[in-house]
């Protein structure tokens, strides 16, 4: 038979069933048992205190309620977090084995340092998990940059100054590479430094292309330069500034267009900027540009436009000088001219032709001495104007021109002038196939009309 203390348990446990029921997972059958087991002891000794203490047991058993809720909520958000801390570290795996960059975590207590599978594969060293720390670098690293580097190492480690260090290590093959070293330490409580991360970049590959670069610019004097729309700075590499003779930060686009030696250059330059700011057009244009010391140089300014997310960003392009290039042009015009004046105004006939006799040039006094242009005789045969009587012999004349190089014997020639009549000329060739600036035969005719007819006239006497 049960005691009333006992139904009251019942009638309790019918009440908070889940107590009673042991539904909740997180408490033990051995915990609820001696809660049940406190309740009865209490109603047995103390019966005129019972509804008191089941009360009380009521209220302990909806705080358990409560604390059992938690309790499932904090196992919900435990196991959200856990799948998400491995979501985490599969992206991080990724990322890990997929980063340009070498990896390495060096535990500074035990000098022992792990490095990523990509950096081993750049240093083609065998794949050991982890390997004597500062021992191992002792072995690799350059000797001239060993001592600079473990200076930066302790600097790092014992006055938290950033770690950001180029230096040397040796491969497996025996060569230096050059590599960017960017580490973070960590500190426990006491300011020791117990660990060390961070990143190995190869720039073994860039330092040689940037040498090739400057190599290259100094050769052809040729500079780089880029204009940031966004802030109005220009940017430019050791060559164009030499060039402009302005430091990046002394110049704006403005202040460039400004050098420019005639209101010419200053529009074609202004356009040219306009252009692809507005439309995004690049340009390829030739100026001439007064450095900031006052020298006269002329420029290739070549240009291209760089856009992100739609909108044009920045202009990058190149800068050349042209100085040396511009002169030799101009020399070239100025002695072209000086020769096109002496033809002009020279008295003899000077006619250039091709092997086969063809005219290439004819200078200004055919008109005075034949009545024809220089239009009118090129690309004609000069044999055309000679009389037939005396083609045969001003072919073979020819024919040992070409066989004799430089100056031949002088001939004397009557030829036939646009208006019918005769005049006599004497002739000489100057044989200069073989120069490759010329490769013809250069021959020149002096009128010696009135002297033949005066001979003519005394025959005749």
């Amino acid at each position: 038979m049960r005691t009333k203390q006992e139904s009251i348990v019942g009638n309790t446990r019918a009440k908070n069933k889940r107590l009673t029921t042991g539904n909740i997972k997180s408490h033990s059958s051995k915990g609820l048992g001696v809660l049940i087991d406190l309740e009865n002891y209490l109603k047995e000794y103390f019966p005129h205190n019972a509804k008191s203490i089941e009360n009380h047991f009521i209220s302990l058993s909806e705080a358990s309620d409560q604390v059992n809720e938690s309790l499932e909520a904090i196992l919900e958000l435990f196991s959200q977090i856990s799948y998400q801390l491995q979501e985490s570290e599969e992206r991080f795996r990724l990322a890990f084995e997929a980063a340009k960059d070498g990896l390495f975590d060096w535990d500074i207590i035990n000098d022992k340092a792990y490095f990523s599978a990509k950096f081993r594969e750049m240093m083609g060293y065998p794949a050991e998990d982890y390997i004597d720390g500062i021992n191992a670098l002792t072995q690799v690293v350059h000797p001239d940059d060993l001592a600079p580097t473990l200076e930066a190492i302790e600097a790092h480690l014992q006055q938290r100054k950033p770690f950001f260090h180029q230096y040397r290590l040796r491969n497996i093959t025996g060569e230096y590479r050059y590599f960017l070293v960017k580490g973070q330490a960590v500190w426990n409580e006491d300011g020791v430094p117990t660990r060390m991360a961070g990143s190995l970049t190869d720039l073994t590959e860039d330092l040689r292309l940037n040498r090739l670069i400057t190599q290259m610019e100094k050769i052809g004097l040729i500079g780089a330069w880029e204009y940031n729309i966004i802030t109005n700075e220009f940017y430019q590499t050791a060559i164009a500034q030499e060039l402009l003779e302005y430091c990046s930060n002394q110049l704006n686009l403005e202040t460039f267009i400004s050098r420019f030696k005639s209101q010419e250059c200053d529009d074609i330059v202004r356009e040219s900027f306009q252009s692809a700011i507005k439309f995004g057009k690049a340009f390829d244009i030739e100026v001439a540009f007064i450095t900031k010391k006052n020298t006269l140089r002329w420029l290739r300014i070549i240009a291209d436009t760089i856009v992100e997310d739609g909108k044009l960003q920045q202009l990058v392009g190149v800068v050349m000088d042209l100085t040396g290039v511009k002169k030799q042009e101009l020399s070239l015009i100025r002695s072209q001219r000086r020769w096109r004046s002496i033809f002009t105004n020279i008295s003899d006939l000077v006619t250039v032709v091709d092997i086969d006799g063809k005219i290439l040039f004819q200078s200004a006094s055919v008109r005075t001495l034949l009545g024809f242009t220089e239009a009118e005789l090129s690309g004609e045969k000069v044999f055309r104007f000679i009389p037939e009587s005396e083609v045969d012999m001003i072919k073979e004349a020819f024919r040992k021109a070409q066989s004799h190089v430089g100056i031949g014997k002088r001939v004397e020639l009557s030829i036939r002038t646009k208006y019918g009549t005769l005049i006599y000329l004497e002739a000489q060739a100057n044989n200069q196939l073989n120069n490759p600036d010329l490769e013809a035969i250069i021959i020149t005719c002096r009128d010696i009309t009135e002297r033949k007819q005066q001979e003519l006239a005394l025959v005749y006497k």
